[in-house]
């Protein structure tokens, strides 16, 4: 159970620097991975605003943070929630397993932004 706990630590420490680092370059460079979706297709992706959102809210500044990405501004809290319980059952118990409602979660929130994107994109393509 000990040994769980430091690999998922460690991995989680990991993802979080790598996040940093690259938010770190971006702001000193003003170079961020473009959106691939966005440049061949035009149109949003559901995950469009995401880097936005993560330097807005670093900074404190959460009306823009949702304006970058509303639904994964309201979701994220969620996700951080189910994630805190998907890691302890893991600890605990050493397997990967999220529960129904964990997962009735997930995919309604990816339903949204589907249906987000599909939003964005329509008002922007008819100007509404």
């Amino acid at each position: 159970m000990k040994q769980r706990a430091l690999n998922i630590f460690i991995k989680i420490a990991l993802v979080i620097l790598i996040g940093i680092l690259y938010l770190l370059f971006g702001k000193l460079t003003g170079f961020y991975i473009p959106c691939f979706f966005r440049n061949i297709t035009g149109f949003y992706c559901p995950g469009c605003g995401i880097t936005h959102l993560c330097l807005d809210m670093l900074q404190g500044n959460f009306i823009g943070a949702f304006e970058s990405n509303p639904v994964i501004f309201i979701f994220l809290p969620i996700w951080i929630f189910i994630f805190i319980f998907y890691i302890v059952n893991y600890i605990k118990t050493g397997k990967f397993k999220f529960s129904r409602f964990q997962n009735i979660i997930l995919w309604i929130s990816v339903f949204s932004l589907f249906i987000f994107a599909f939003y964005r994109n329509f008002r922007l393509f008819f100007h509404i």
